[in-house]
């Protein structure tokens, strides 16, 4: 059975929609709550939060890195993500809150978004 549909039924016990819609409890990750660096946009992607600065040539083909994070590391390897490419004009983009981030890491979370919380 495929269990795609899970993440849905946990907004409402009657009625199914998005994790991202419904974000009472949820609250975003700090330094996604904070000022956008000058120079950089900063963009809503579902449960993502994409930074990219104003100048940047991205090339045609090459690496990505995916960082994996815990509820009780995140901020801090967020942090660490920040500091390096902020500086750098690296885009990136992370997992939102500690709600989204614990259904990514969860059980039935799609295999291929599974376990990763920083896209660089």
């Amino acid at each position: 059975m495929d269990k795609g549909y899970e993440a849905f039924c946990l907004v409402d016990p009657m009625f199914y929609d998005s994790p991202t819609v419904a974000q009472e409890n949820d609250v975003d990750f700090a330094l996604g709550m904070s000022e956008v660096p000058p120079g950089w946009s900063r963009d809503e992607l579902e449960d993502w939060l994409v930074y990219m600065p104003a100048v940047n040539e991205v090339p045609n083909q090459g690496w990505k890195i995916h960082a994996s994070a815990c509820l009780d590391n995140a901020e801090k390897i967020l942090g660490a993500t920040w500091d390096y490419c902020i500086p750098r004009n690296i885009p990136f983009k992370f997992v939102r809150s500690e709600e989204l981030l614990l259904l990514a890491n969860g059980k039935y979370a799609h295999r291929g978004s599974s376990g990763k919380f920083i896209t660089i």
